[in-house]
């Protein structure tokens, strides 16, 4: 990790200036939507929808290139180039979704659909760009297989603990000391130096980078029969249903916690900090077990940290009903202290989301280690995983907020999750042990 440590703080910065997009963008379209709800979902769908797009395009350039961390620089700057420009496309967007409300009929749902399409259309593209960072970068640093997991695992959580960061800069300081649009310009300069800085040091490891493409084939190889390629089906397909549970509780937590704590930007701040910290500590623990090197790390291991997850946040469930006297308490205790009050809130709402969340983030190593089996295609590989995963993300945080939500309300939503993680963890296990049983 020393060797190459500025790539490494660089990606740190990639995930901060990510989450910075994310908490303005949101700002910026709560204003157009009125809702928060509404607000939080288009731009998680459309992060989600551009992270997916993204890791697939860019995850198969990433084995096809020899300069990856070039390629990593090109695609900082462009993200930097696309955010100068970004206030002016979204006027654009303002206007014409004005200009097709005038010139029709549209009712109440046609309305808010035009807002949401136009405004995912605006994100769509550097949300791509972000998307192709991480199997990018883990191209050029996983040489081989058996250290896949535990360095996608310190990437992810790198880029991660950056995503905190960047929530909490410009949640609690950026917009309130220089506003938006200076807020918005930072982030973009950010990105720029980043890809500056990437290009340069790249350039001093050309000779490095050549030798990263001469690696040995693994002794793993492809899959040796058809059970092991069904294994394989089902964890992409469960890590791409997985994804969906997740966006899916991230909004029935923010929605729940918002209601005790307040539905503004500094609310949402707090709860995508702690959401990402779970996260960024499961990616991270995993990856400095020990055990991920094992051979046993496999299906059966995911199965479990979904089941995990259900049960966590299943007995997070009565707790919620007690979020009200324990906010109160916050006030009783010093109530003239906004800085004591903010944290007691960040506090709360971290405690509650930490154990299914870190569960969530240790699945990305685990499934990463499922699915490549060659190290010649590991961008790909990761790229087809993230894409999965971040593809029924997008669903999760759309149909949550959209439809689940609205027409079977919060809890009924949240436990829909929990059912699902479980069936997720029983059906593994079961699949694994029928295909063990056949040998």
């Amino acid at each position: 990790m020393r060797k190459h440590i500025i790539i490494y703080i660089c990606f740190f910065l990639t995930g901060a200036s990510a989450l910075i997009y994310e908490i303005l963008w949101t700002r910026s379209f709560s204003l157009t939507y009125g809702n928060t709800t509404y607000a939080i979902t288009t731009v998680l769908s459309a992060f989600m929808a551009g992270l997916a797009f993204g890791s697939l395009v860019f995850g198969r350039i990433a084995d096809r290139v020899r300069h990856r961390l070039r390629l990593y620089g090109l695609i900082e700057v462009c993200i930097g180039v696309y955010a100068l420009i970004f206030p002016f496309l979204e006027n654009l967007s303002s206007r014409l979704y004005l200009y097709l409300i005038n010139t029709g009929d549209a009712g109440n749902p046609e309305k808010l659909l035009i807002k949401f399409i136009l405004s995912f259309t605006v994100m769509l593209v550097p949300a791509s760009l972000m998307g192709g960072s991480l199997p990018v970068i883990s191209k050029f640093f996983i040489g081989e297989l058996k250290n896949l997991p535990s360095r996608l695992g310190v990437l992810y959580s790198m880029n991660t603990l950056g995503a905190v960061a960047g929530t909490y800069l410009v949640g609690f300081h950026m917009i309130a000391i220089i506003g938006l649009r200076a807020s918005m310009l930072t982030a973009a300069f950010l990105n720029i130096g980043i890809g500056i800085v990437v290009v340069l040091y790249a350039l001093r490891l050309s000779k490095e980078e050549d030798i990263q493409d001469r690696v040995e084939s693994s002794p793993e190889g492809a899959p040796s029969n058809t059970k092991e390629k069904g294994l394989i089906i089902f964890a992409v397909i469960a890590f791409m249903v997985s994804g969906f549970v997740s966006l899916s509780h991230e909004v029935v937590w923010t929605r729940i916690l918002s209601l005790i704590i307040g539905s503004s930007t500094y609310a949402f701040t707090m709860i995508l900090i702690g959401f990402l910290a779970g996260l960024a500590l499961g990616s991270f623990l995993i990856s400095h077990t020990g055990l991920i090197q094992l051979r046993r790390i496999n299906l059966v291991m995911f199965s479990w940290m979904q089941i995990g997850i259900g049960i966590s946040a299943y007995l997070l469930i009565p707790l919620f009903s007690k979020l009200p006297a324990l906010m109160i308490k916050a006030f009783q205790l010093n109530p003239d202290s906004y800085t004591f009050i903010t944290f007691y809130q960040f506090i709360l709402s971290f405690l509650i989301m930490i154990i299914p969340t870190t569960l969530m983030g240790a699945t990305l190593p685990v499934i990463g280690k499922i699915v490549s089996r060659e190290v010649g295609s590991v961008g790909t590989s990761i790229g087809n995983i993230y894409f999965f995963n971040t593809f029924g993300a997008l669903f999760g945080a759309f149909f949550a907020g959209f439809i689940f939500i609205p027409s079977l309300g919060t809890l009924t939503t949240l436990k829909l999750g929990i059912y699902i993680n479980m069936l997720l963890g029983v059906t593994g296990i079961f699949i694994t042990a029928y295909n063990d049983n056949r040998r």
